[in-house]
């Protein structure tokens, strides 16, 4: 059996989708929309999964990046915490 954790952020901020390349140069913590759609994201680790997300969920993976051509969700806001802060943009 799993311990549940929780996670304190930090901060948000509004992210603006890109045809290419990382938004932070750093990963932030994670990520939530305020419309459901898909949207594509880098991963810390490189990867460009497409996921489709439920609007008003914080999903707690570390990007560097979401990509304008696979997201259609809107109101998109990065969360950060002591461990993954926001840097600005790279």
């Amino acid at each position: 059996m799993s311990d549940i954790q929780a996670v304190t952020y930090d901060d948000c901020v509004p992210v603006n989708p890109v045809a290419s390349g990382n938004i932070w140069s750093q990963p932030v913590a994670g990520f939530m929309v305020t419309v459901a759609g898909t949207i594509q994201i880098k991963t810390a680790r490189n990867t460009t999964p497409t996921l489709t997300v439920l609007a008003g969920v914080i999903y707690p993976i570390a990007i560097l990046s979401v990509l304008s051509g696979g997201t259609t969700a809107t109101g998109i806001f990065a969360f950060t915490t002591a461990s993954a802060p926001y840097r600005g943009l790279t």
